[in-house]
């Protein structure tokens, strides 16, 4: 591979200290290298990603449960104790709404700085405005941005509950989690007007679960996109990586393993130190191991 014949090869020739040089040389000029620095700014987008998607699902699932769970639905509406049940609820709503809202936020900030940094005046930063300006514009989309500065600066959650219980056999209990849009309302200076019509066209509270949703599906859909692209704008920047890694791997094993194959490296040094106990003799790697 072009770029890489600057590097010693003739591991076992190499001193302690020789191989200490090009190891280390070997990781600064990795560090360093464009294709490195793209693939960490996909890694740190993916982390992103994974959090905004943990947030969402923890969220989705409280709604759910409370929608579904009949023995939750119980809990959350009896009146004849202790509420230890639904506190701990909607303690745990206001946690996961919070968390959430701001992983979404987060990500889509950290997506608009990493396209436009890495991907300048390409069909893939003009594909991804055009489709992130149609997941922006969404209802649903200018409600959760302004609710999100709504439970920072405001309040909580204006939560409500609607449903019935199912008290005889057969029955089957219902329960909405809403927020009450006269309460959002009340607030001036929050809501912009599309995220004001929003509320206004749903007067009679705003279906949380629904909203999540809608706004979720389109995320998933966006995003999809976004990471089928890091293959195809990069072709050549995993074997790039990948020899690094090898170079790397056998300046620090002495040319001994290249870091593939790993289980079958590990089982056969498992083995190596049980003929070691037993007495019986043992087999170099470069012997056994895998070809290809």
């Amino acid at each position: 591979m072009d770029g890489f014949d600057f590097y010693h090869e003739d591991y076992e020739a190499m001193s302690a200290e020789e191989a200490r040089t090009q190891r280390e040389r070997l990781i600064s000029d990795r560090n360093e290298h464009p294709e490195y620095l793209v693939h960490q700014a996909w890694t740190a987008l993916w982390r992103s990603f994974d959090i905004y998607t943990d947030n969402m699902s923890e969220l989705r699932a409280l709604l759910a449960a409370a929608e579904t769970d009949e023995q939750l639905q119980m809990e959350l509406f009896q009146n004849v104790r202790a509420p230890t049940v639904r506190t701990a609820y909607f303690r745990g709503l206001d946690k996961a709404l919070h968390n959430a809202l701001a992983g979404a936020m987060s990500l889509v900030d950290h997506t608009r700085r990493h396209v436009p940094e890495n991907f300048p005046d390409t069909k893939f930063s003009t594909g991804f405005e055009s489709k992130n300006s149609i997941v922006y514009e969404m209802p649903e989309s200018t409600f959760l941005r302004r609710f999100r500065n709504y439970l920072l600066h405001v309040g909580h959650a204006p939560f409500k509950m609607t449903g019935t219980l199912a008290v005889k056999s057969g029955d089957t209990g219902t329960l909405t989690v809403w927020l009450v849009s006269e309460e959002l309302l009340s607030v001036e200076n929050v809501w912009t007007a599309p995220a004001r019509k929003f509320i206004e066209n749903h007067a009679e509270g705003i279906h949380l679960l629904a909203v999540v949703d809608a706004y979720g599906q389109s995320m998933l859909d966006l995003y999809h996109w976004v990471f089928d692209q890091q293959p195809v704008l990069r072709p050549d920047g995993l074997d790039i990586l990948n020899e690094f890694t090898r170079r790397i791997n056998l300046t620090m094993s002495i040319g001994a393993h290249d870091g593939r194959n790993m289980h079958e490296f590990w089982e056969h040094a498992a083995r190596n130190a049980e003929a070691a106990r037993e007495g019986r003799p043992q087999t170099d790697w470069q012997d056994v191991k895998p070809q290809g």
